[in-house]
This record gives structure tokens, sequence and C-alpha cells, in this order.
């Protein structure tokens, strides 16, 4: 009868209260001190006893050990309720209550093990003894073995589909089994019986995040700390959902609710860090990276960003410093070569970035970023031959990459190769040709052209670029070379003359003067004097360079 007693006090009408925090093997939960795991193990034990069928829970106890294990499992003497049911089981090895009581009483222990060991022997004793299996997916869940506890709490549901807190425990297994559409359904039902139940909306929001649903999750995130205030981990959800919604300001206080609750958080104060530098504070941001690093030099989100900060601060070396760190912790990550060996290249280091580079093509021989990169190195010295093979291979990767085309050509023009650096400009003026250098692609077109002798595209080439930039000096002093190679001198002349209006720079308009010299010298040796006269006269106030001052020699 005190034992009734006890239970009634116990079990009314707090079970749902109770039962509805039964994900008892979720740590989060349990960590938090929604409910102790050992005693809610302890109440079903005695639960379970007065549950059985009349003829076997009144049957005569003549050695009355069974019960005097209930009794001390009851008043919490859990060593002698083990060794009294240990007792029973070694005279009734074929009593699945008795293992089970005992498993429960080893769980209330912490002994989770032996507790295990327990509950496979009840319910390989009694396949339908649902709260053997209960109790052996909760230690499951636990243990994070979640396939398993998923596999014992869905027998559960289907010999019992009443079974307080089922729903709620195969929901949780659900969520970390990566099945959010079925966890969805089970807590959705948990909390129609239980609308309180702060950790199913807390695994419920994270069901929706995994679905990418970011405004469910966020607001079972937000109705779980209306409940409870201090759970850490779900300000630290919605300061991640904030974070990748590019809402840093709103991460930035939710990551601060975290270290309010938990000041060594290495994951908040990284993500703080991050959503700090992404606003511009990079002060606070290293401040945060720093402590982070302080608790765990290796954490490699840290290490990035605090890089990434270093470099944008000039801190060049510091940055390097935190790359080798992490290409120590992943040496073979083509990603961490590619940006040390950058940096090494903005710091003039070229021998060790071309092993970044070469390490890279090692592991990836097709990775794109790295060819070109090691092509610009091979042609700064001067080994133009294997920056086009860089050049080649890495376009076969990404064939209408423009600016891979564009210094491509710049190598073939250095290679005296200017048919196939006019190609790969006419390639680019095709792929885009509204692009907003087009003046620029026209010129460099036009004057490859024009270094391999094709005089009349040459001129087309420039012609454009004139129209498009009016002012360019330069195309007017090419072209110029190219009606003069053509014979045009009278077309030359006056390509020199305009380019003389835009050229800026001293050596350009020197270069530019002698060439019309030598064109009117040609011109006046080729026709009659009055001819050329009334030619000149065509440019009015152009006079001629041979007339003018000494010092434009």
């Amino acid at each position: 009868m005190a034992i009734l007693s006890f239970l009634k006090t116990v079990l009314t009408p707090a079970t749902n209260d109770l039962t509805a925090d039964t994900p008892i093997a979720c740590k989060s939960l349990v960590n938090r001190g929604t409910i102790d795991l050992r005693y809610y193990f302890l109440v079903i034990s005695i639960a379970c006893l007065l549950s059985v069928s009349p003829s076997v829970a009144d049957a005569p106890d003549e050695s009355g050990i069974f019960a005097q294990a209930v009794e001390a499992q009851w008043k919490r003497n859990l060593d002698e309720a083990i060794k009294l049911y240990s007792r029973v089981v070694e005279q009734e090895p074929k009593n699945a209550r008795a293992f089970f009581n005992r498993g429960v009483a080893y769980r209330s222990k912490g002994l989770e093990d032996l507790a295990l060991s327990d509950f496979n022997q009840a319910v390989s004793l009694n396949p339908d003894l649902v709260e053997a299996l209960y109790g052996r997916g909760l230690i499951y869940l636990h243990k994070k073995k979640y396939d398993r506890a998923f596999q014992d709490i869905d027998a559960v549901i289907k010999k019992s589909p009443s079974y307080i807190g089922a729903e709620r425990a195969r929901g949780e297994s659900e969520v970390y089994l990566g099945k959010p559409d079925e966890a969805i359904n089970d807590l959705t039902q948990a909390l129609v019986s239980h609308p309180e139940d702060a950790e199913a909306y807390f695994l419920r929001g994270s069901a929706y995040f995994k679905q990418g649903k970011m405004d469910l999750a966020a607001a079972d995130f937000k109705k779980t700390l209306s409940f409870n205030e201090k759970n850490s981990s779900a300000w630290n959800n919605l300061g991640k959902i904030a974070l990748d919604a590019g809402k840093n300001d709103s991460a930035v206080e939710y990551y601060s609710k975290v270290l309010t609750l938990d000041p060594k958080n290495t994951s908040a104060l990284r993500n703080r860090g991050q959503a700090e530098y992404l606003l511009g504070r990079n002060k606070e941001a290293l401040n945060d990276l720093n402590a982070a690093l302080k608790i765990d030099p290796k954490d490699q989100k840290s290490l990035e960003t605090r890089a990434a900060i270093e470099i944008k601060s000039g801190k060049r070396d510091d940055a390097l410093s935190d790359y080798n760190t992490l290409i120590g912790i992943r040496e073979n990550d083509p990603s961490l070569l590619y940006q040390r060996g950058a940096l090494l290249l903005s710091l003039k280091r070229t021998d060790e970035a071309l092993k970044d580079f070469n390490r890279i093509l090692h592991l990836e021989p097709r990775d794109f970023d790295a060819l070109v990169e090691r092509s610009k190195i091979y042609a700064a010295q001067r080994q133009f031959g294997k920056a086009l093979g860089d050049l080649n291979l890495a376009l076969e990767v990404k064939p209408k990459d423009k600016s891979a085309i564009i210094y491509r050509a710049e190598v073939c023009k250095n290679l005296k190769k200017y048919g196939e650096a006019a190609k790969d400009y006419a390639q680019v003026i095709n792929l885009d040709p509204a692009a907003p250098n087009m003046a620029s692609l026209y010129y460099s077109l036009g004057e490859s052209l024009l270094l391999g002798n094709q005089l009349d595209y040459a001129i087309r080439a420039l012609t454009k670029t004139i129209q498009l930039d009016p002012k360019n000096g330069l195309a007017y002093a090419n072209r110029g070379v190219a009606f003069k190679d053509k014979g045009d001198l009278l077309a030359a002349d006056s390509d020199f003359r305009a380019s003389l209006k835009f050229l800026e720079k001293p050596s350009s308009r020197q270069f530019v003067i002698r060439l019309l010299n030598d064109v009117e010298t040609r011109i006046m040796a080729e026709e009659p004097k009055g001819l050329v006269a009334q030619v000149l006269d065509i440019f009015p106030g152009r006079k001629s360079l041979r007339s003018g001052p000494k010092n434009l020699w």
C-alpha cells in the first residue's frame, strides 16, 4: 500500500509532465536538468511492476525477494535492490521483469552498459515487454546509436501506439538519422498532447533546419526559449540562421546570449567573430577569434577568419603563420594551399608559392585556379612555353573563362604567336559583345593583327577601337603604322597627327613624331611638290612638323 500511495503521488496528475520530457536519452536535455534520467527509470520500474497481469503481480512471493527488491528500489537503495534482483534472476532465469527492473536500477546508477545488457535479456525473454524496448531505445539515444534507438521505439509504437513519450523519442532519433519529414510528423503529434514540451520544439526546429525551412526553424527555437531562455543551443542555432542569412547584427546578438550562458563556447566565439568581421568590426572580431583559439588553438574556422582579417590589415606574415598552422592540420587541402600560395606571391616569395601550386596540381592535375596562377609565375620567369601549357590545360577545364583567354593571348604575343593571340581576343569579343572593356579588347586584337602583318584586319579592328574610344591615341598611332606598311602614306600621316592630340607619354610622342617625319619625307619624295602642298592643305591647322619647332624632333 505504501508503494501504491507513492505512485499515486508521483504519477497523478504529473505523468504527462514526466513523460513529456522523456527524450531522456537526449544529452542536451539531460544536461539542462529538465529531468533526472535515473529517477525516471526508478518510477517506470515500479509502475511496470504494478502494471503486470494479476496472475503474475499477485502470485505468491514465497521468498519475498522480489518485493524486497522493489521496496529497496523505491527507497532508492539501489545497491540493495540490484543485489536482491540478482538473487531473483538466479532463481528465475526467465523472469523478464526482474531483468528489466535490475536494468532500471543500473541505469539509475549511471551504469548504462549493465542496464543495456539487462534490457537486452528482458526483451529476448519477452519481446512484447514494451517498457524494456522503450528503456533500451532511450539508452541507444543517449549513446547516439540512433538507428538502433529508432528500431526499438518504432517497435514500441507498433505494439502500443499510445505509449507516452514514444513519438517524441522516435522523432528525436529521426532528426539525427537525417529523416526530417518523419521527425516533424512525430514531434508535431507529440506537441499536440504536450504543447509545453520545450525540447520537442527544439528538436522540430532542428528538423526544419535540416530541410532548409529557416523561418519555421527559427520560430520553433524561439518557442523553445519562451519556455527556457537558458537553452544555449537554441540561441546558438538562431545565431547560425541569422549569420547564414547575412543578418550579422542579429547574429552577434544571438551569439552574445550563448556566451552569457557559456563563456567558453568555441563555436559561438568563432561565429560571433565572423559576424563582426563581416560588419567591419575587425578589432572585436579578433578579440573573439583569439579567445576561441586560446581554448582550441587548432580551431580551423577561427584560424581562417583571423587570417582573412590579418591580410586585410596588412599583417600578411601573421596570416601566413595561420595558414601554416591550418595546412599542418589539413596538409592536402587544395583550397588552403591555394590561399597560402597567393599570399606568398603577394609577399614576393615566388619559389615557395610555386611549390604550393605544384602540390595542388599533384593532388588535382586539372585545378583551374592553380593552373592559372602557376602560369603567371612561369610568365614572370619568362618561361612562356610552360605558361602556355598551363593555360591550355586550364581552358580545357573552363573553355569560356575570359580572363584566362586574355592572359593566354598575352602569353602568345610574347611567344610571337600573333595569330593565336588574335584568335583569343576575337573569342573574348564574341563571348561578351557588350563587355565594358570592348574598346581595349579591339585595340589588343588590332595590335596582334598588326604584329602578325594582317594589315587590313588590323585596320578594321583599330577603326572599331577608335569608334568606341575616339581619344585613344595609341589606336590612331597603330592604325597609322598599318596604313604606312600598306603604303597608304596620306592615311598614315593623318593618323599620326591625330594620335599626337591624345598621347601624353613623352616617349610615345617622340616615337610617333619620328614615324610622322618618315612618312612626310616619303610623301615629299614620291609626289609632285604642288600635289603635296595641296594634300597638306586638306588638314587645316596641321602644319608640317618639318617646319615646326626643333624641340619636336
